[in-house]
C-alpha cells in the first residue's frame, strides 16, 4: 500500500512539474521562431530576437538599472541584516521581541500595501521615480528575510563558539571575522 502511494505521489509531482514548466518551454520555442509573429511550431529558427536586445539601447539601459539596483540592495540588504539579525539574536530585552515583530511586517503584510505606504512616504521626501525609491523599496521587501536567516543561523551554539573565541584571547572583530562571519556565511 505505501509504495502505491509513494508511486502515485511521485507521478503527481512530476505532472504538477511539467504542467509548470511546460509554459516555459513552450514560450522559448516561440521566441526561437523567424517569423514576426507569435506561431507554434516555430518555423524558421533563429537567435535573431536574442540578438536585437542587446542592439536596443533601451533595452541595454534598463538591464544596466536592473543590475545597479539589484547589487545596491543586495549589499544594503546583507548589511543591515547581519547588524540587526545580530542584534535580534543576541538581545533578551522585551523591545527585541517587538522589534523582531516590526521586521515581521513586510512579510506579512500584502506588497500593495507596502508600495502604496512607500509611495506616500517618498513623495513626500521628494525621492519619487528616483534609483533611491526603488532601491529602498526592495530593501524593505528583502531585508526581513536577511534578518530571518541571521537570526535563525546565530542561535545558542554561536554564542558558545564566540565565548570560546574570547576565551583564546580573540577581540571582537577577530571573533566577527573569524567566527561569526563563517557561521553566517
Amino acid at each position: 500500500m505505501n509504495r502505491h502511494h509513494n508511486r502515485a505521489l511521485t507521478a503527481i509531482t512530476y505532472i504538477l512539474c511539467a504542467f509548470l514548466i511546460l509554459p516555459v518551454v513552450l514560450i522559448f520555442a516561440v521566441s526561437l521562431t523567424d517569423t514576426t509573429y507569435l506561431t507554434f511550431p516555430p518555423r524558421g529558427l533563429t537567435l535573431r530576437w536574442y540578438l536585437n536586445v542587446f542592439e536596443n539601447p533601451r533595452i541595454i539601459k534598463a538591464l544596466w538599472v536592473s543590475v545597479k539596483v539589484g547589487f545596491a540592495t543586495a549589499v544594503l540588504a546583507t548589511t543591515l541584516g547581519i547588524i540587526g539579525g545580530l542584534y535580534l539574536s543576541r538581545s533578551r530585552n522585551r523591545g527585541a521581541r517587538l522589534i523582531s515583530l516590526l521586521f515581521l511586517a513586510p512579510l506579512t503584510v500584502p506588497v500593495i500595501v507596502l508600495a502604496i505606504g512607500l509611495l506616500f512616504t517618498l513623495t513626500s521626501f521628494g525621492l519619487l521615480r528616483s534609483f533611491t525609491a526603488i532601491v529602498v523599496g526592495h530593501v524593505i521587501i528583502t531585508f526581513p528575510y536577511v534578518i530571518r536567516m541571521i537570526v535563525a543561523s546565530t542561535g545558542r551554539s554561536i554564542e558558545q563558539l564566540e565565548s570560546a573565541a574570547a576565551v583564546l584571547g580573540a577581540n571582537q572583530w577577530q571573533t566577527f571575522q573569524g567566527v561569526t562571519f563563517p557561521v553566517i556565511r
